[in-house]
């Protein structure tokens, strides 16, 4: 533990992550009908002590849209990952471990969804299912499942061969007990390490899907909607676009740097689970 927090990337990473959080934590106190609340005659003010991040062209306080959209994109991008995470971690431990034909159909099954765009799928399912934070996360999952599953499933074949999965197979354990008690503790660092990664790529999937008004319904800000918003108004209250563009920049950068703060720290094939 000690040693992963004198790692610097993950020590930032981690610093930038945990300042976004808070912010999240903080918007729970923020009613959505005050933060959307229209006063024309204090719109488009530059930040000052009053308003952090100054006003929207409404007069709303964009801090608070700023505080709930990262309240929103926390929410949507661990939702992604976790459910992501759960059919990448069953799909890839039945084809990895069954191996032959199984393996070659699930595999087949798999490329299937690579060939087409991840982010260009989520556009037409979103576009099919309508604007909501459930389609969203419904959409992103369907689009995210495959990179767990291919890595958990090249994991499994090399896990398998290890003398320690043969001479549980030799004493009769069942597939099911081999997978759960030898296969899976010895994934935990790599998909941390995936994870971490996978939070960064779904924030800026679900930042472009807002931007485009397929996201979070209108009347929710995000981040996306908040940035496209702001490119009307680059001239007079440049601030409109900047801070939720600058949000979106170092949420991401967190997480990356976490990511490689834990590639560093985690090596999987030294700190295996016997």
């Amino acid at each position: 533990m000690i040693k992963t927090f004198k790692n610097p990337f993950f020590s930032v990473g981690l610093l930038l992550v945990s300042i976004f959080a808070i912010i999240s934590f903080f918007s729970l106190s923020i009613d959505l009908n005050s933060a959307n609340e229209i006063n024309l005659s204090n719109k488009f003010q530059a930040p000052n002590l009053v308003n952090l991040f100054g006003t929207d062209e409404t007069g709303a306080d964009l801090f608070k849209k700023v505080a709930i959209g990262a309240r929103i994109s926390l929410v949507i991008s661990f939702s992604v990952v976790f459910f992501s995470l759960i059919i990448g971690l069953i799909y890839g431990s039945v084809a990895g471990y069954k191996g032959g034909r199984t393996d070659q159909f699930m595999m087949r099954i798999l490329d299937l969804f690579y060939a087409f765009p991840g982010f260009l799928l989520a556009l037409a399912l979103v576009s099919v299912l309508g604007p909501s934070v459930k389609n969203l996360i419904f959409a992103l999952t369907l689009t995210g499942w495959t990179g767990f599953a291919r890595l958990i499933r090249g994991e499994i074949l090399y896990l398998k061969e290890k003398d320690y999965i043969q001479a549980a197979t030799a004493l009769g354990n069942s597939s099911t007990r081999i997978v759960c008690r030898y296969i899976w503790p010895n994934l935990f660092g790599v998909l941390l390490v995936q994870c971490t990664f996978s939070l960064a790529g779904t924030l800026i999937v679900e930042s472009g899907l807002s931007f485009l008004g397929l996201g979070a319904p209108a009347h929710i800000p995000t981040w996306g909607s908040l940035l496209n918003t702001g490119r009307f108004y680059l001239v007079e209250a440049y601030h409109i676009a900047l801070f939720p563009g600058l949000c979106i920049v170092f949420l991401v950068l967190g997480f990356n740097l976490l990511g490689d703060g834990l590639k560093q720290v985690l090596d999987p094939k030294k700190n295996s689970v016997v």
